[in-house]
């Protein structure tokens, strides 16, 4: 009798080892993908379990090397690419649950895991949307769409990898880089654009457009007689009614206009944006990210 005791105590401990051996290493459960989180508490180990959980997704998509090769010197785009990635993958992670707790030694452990089916259907839709766009706008294949178009394959690549690690099947994306770099036509080589701005119009925007308008290959003209292109550029700021006391409300609209050699305007394209801040002072400040943004979006626009 002694003996049995002795035996059902020792299986009944290695039982409950078994049973939480999970805590070392993330168990390979069949359709899943799991992590673990270690914490003083429940919450702050669920936390850490889905942390760990994303460093499995953003470490495969680091590991790809040649996708950086591929991105060549433009800084830009690289550095945007770590930030594609934590995008990407936190719109994956809403799919993750706990599925298990248990404390030991103290110590409280999370488990984590994400369905691979749920990965899979998720991924999937998202790439197929930005297959979609890079088609678009592999039909007007124009140079002032090269770096929108390699921001959404950074965007795709990254899915791309994550696809991977759900077992999904990965189709080819409908253009790659090098066919992208290949959307500048001889024309636009030819191109020797103005850039004329409204008197107010900020200088760290002048910068930021000429900036972008070089790094697309295109020559810059440094006064009128020597271009064949223009873009005229302004920027406008409003006070409107608001009623906090201490902070007033401003209206800034941007417009730019892509003009031929003719003077015979090409294309478009205008945006208003509001903020509310302390003074007049702080109102370039607090859009000035923005509108570099929607400018750099918008160039093709311009039609040039």
């Amino acid at each position: 009798m002694k003996y049995i005791l002795i035996s059902l105590l020792i299986s009944c401990a290695s039982t409950k080892k078994e049973e939480i051996s999970w805590i070392n290493q993330a168990p390979n459960i069949e359709g899943k993908i799991c992590a673990v989180g270690e914490g003083s508490s429940y919450s702050n180990s669920d936390i850490k379990a889905k942390v760990a959980l994303r460093g499995i997704f953003e470490t495969k998509v680091a590991s790809d090397s040649s996708f950086s090769k591929e991105l060549g010197e433009d800084q830009k785009i690289k550095s945007s690419q770590s930030i594609e990635v934590t995008q990407s993958v936190r719109g994956i992670l809403e799919g993750a649950s706990i599925e298990k707790r248990v404390t030991n030694n103290k110590l409280n452990y999370s488990l984590a895991c994400l369905k691979k089916a749920y990965l899979q259907s998720n991924i999937t839709s998202k790439i197929k949307l930005l297959d979609a766009e890079l088609e678009e706008l592999e039909a007007i294949g124009s140079a002032w769409n090269i770096k929108k178009a390699k921001g959404l394959l950074v965007r795709r690549n990254t899915l791309a990898q994550s696809l991977e690690l759900a077992d999904g099947f990965v189709s080819s994306a409908p253009v790659d880089f090098e066919e992208i770099n290949n959307w500048r036509s001889k024309s636009d080589l030819k191109k020797r654009i103005h850039l004329i701005f409204s008197s107010d119009y900020p200088r760290g925007l002048k910068g930021s457009l000429s900036d972008q308008v070089h790094s697309l290959g295109f020559k810059l003209a440094s006064s009128i007689k020597e271009a064949n292109s223009f873009i005229r550029a302004s920027y406008d700021v409003s006070k409107d009614y608001y009623k906090a006391k201490g902070f007033d409300k401003y209206r800034v609209l941007i417009s730019l206009r892509g003009i031929d050699k003719f003077n015979i305007q090409q294309g478009s394209f205008s945006k208003e944006f509001v903020v509310i801040v302390r003074d007049e002072s702080q109102v370039y400040e607090s859009v000035e990210k923005e509108i570099k943004e929607y400018i750099n979006d918008h160039l093709a626009d311009l039609k040039l």
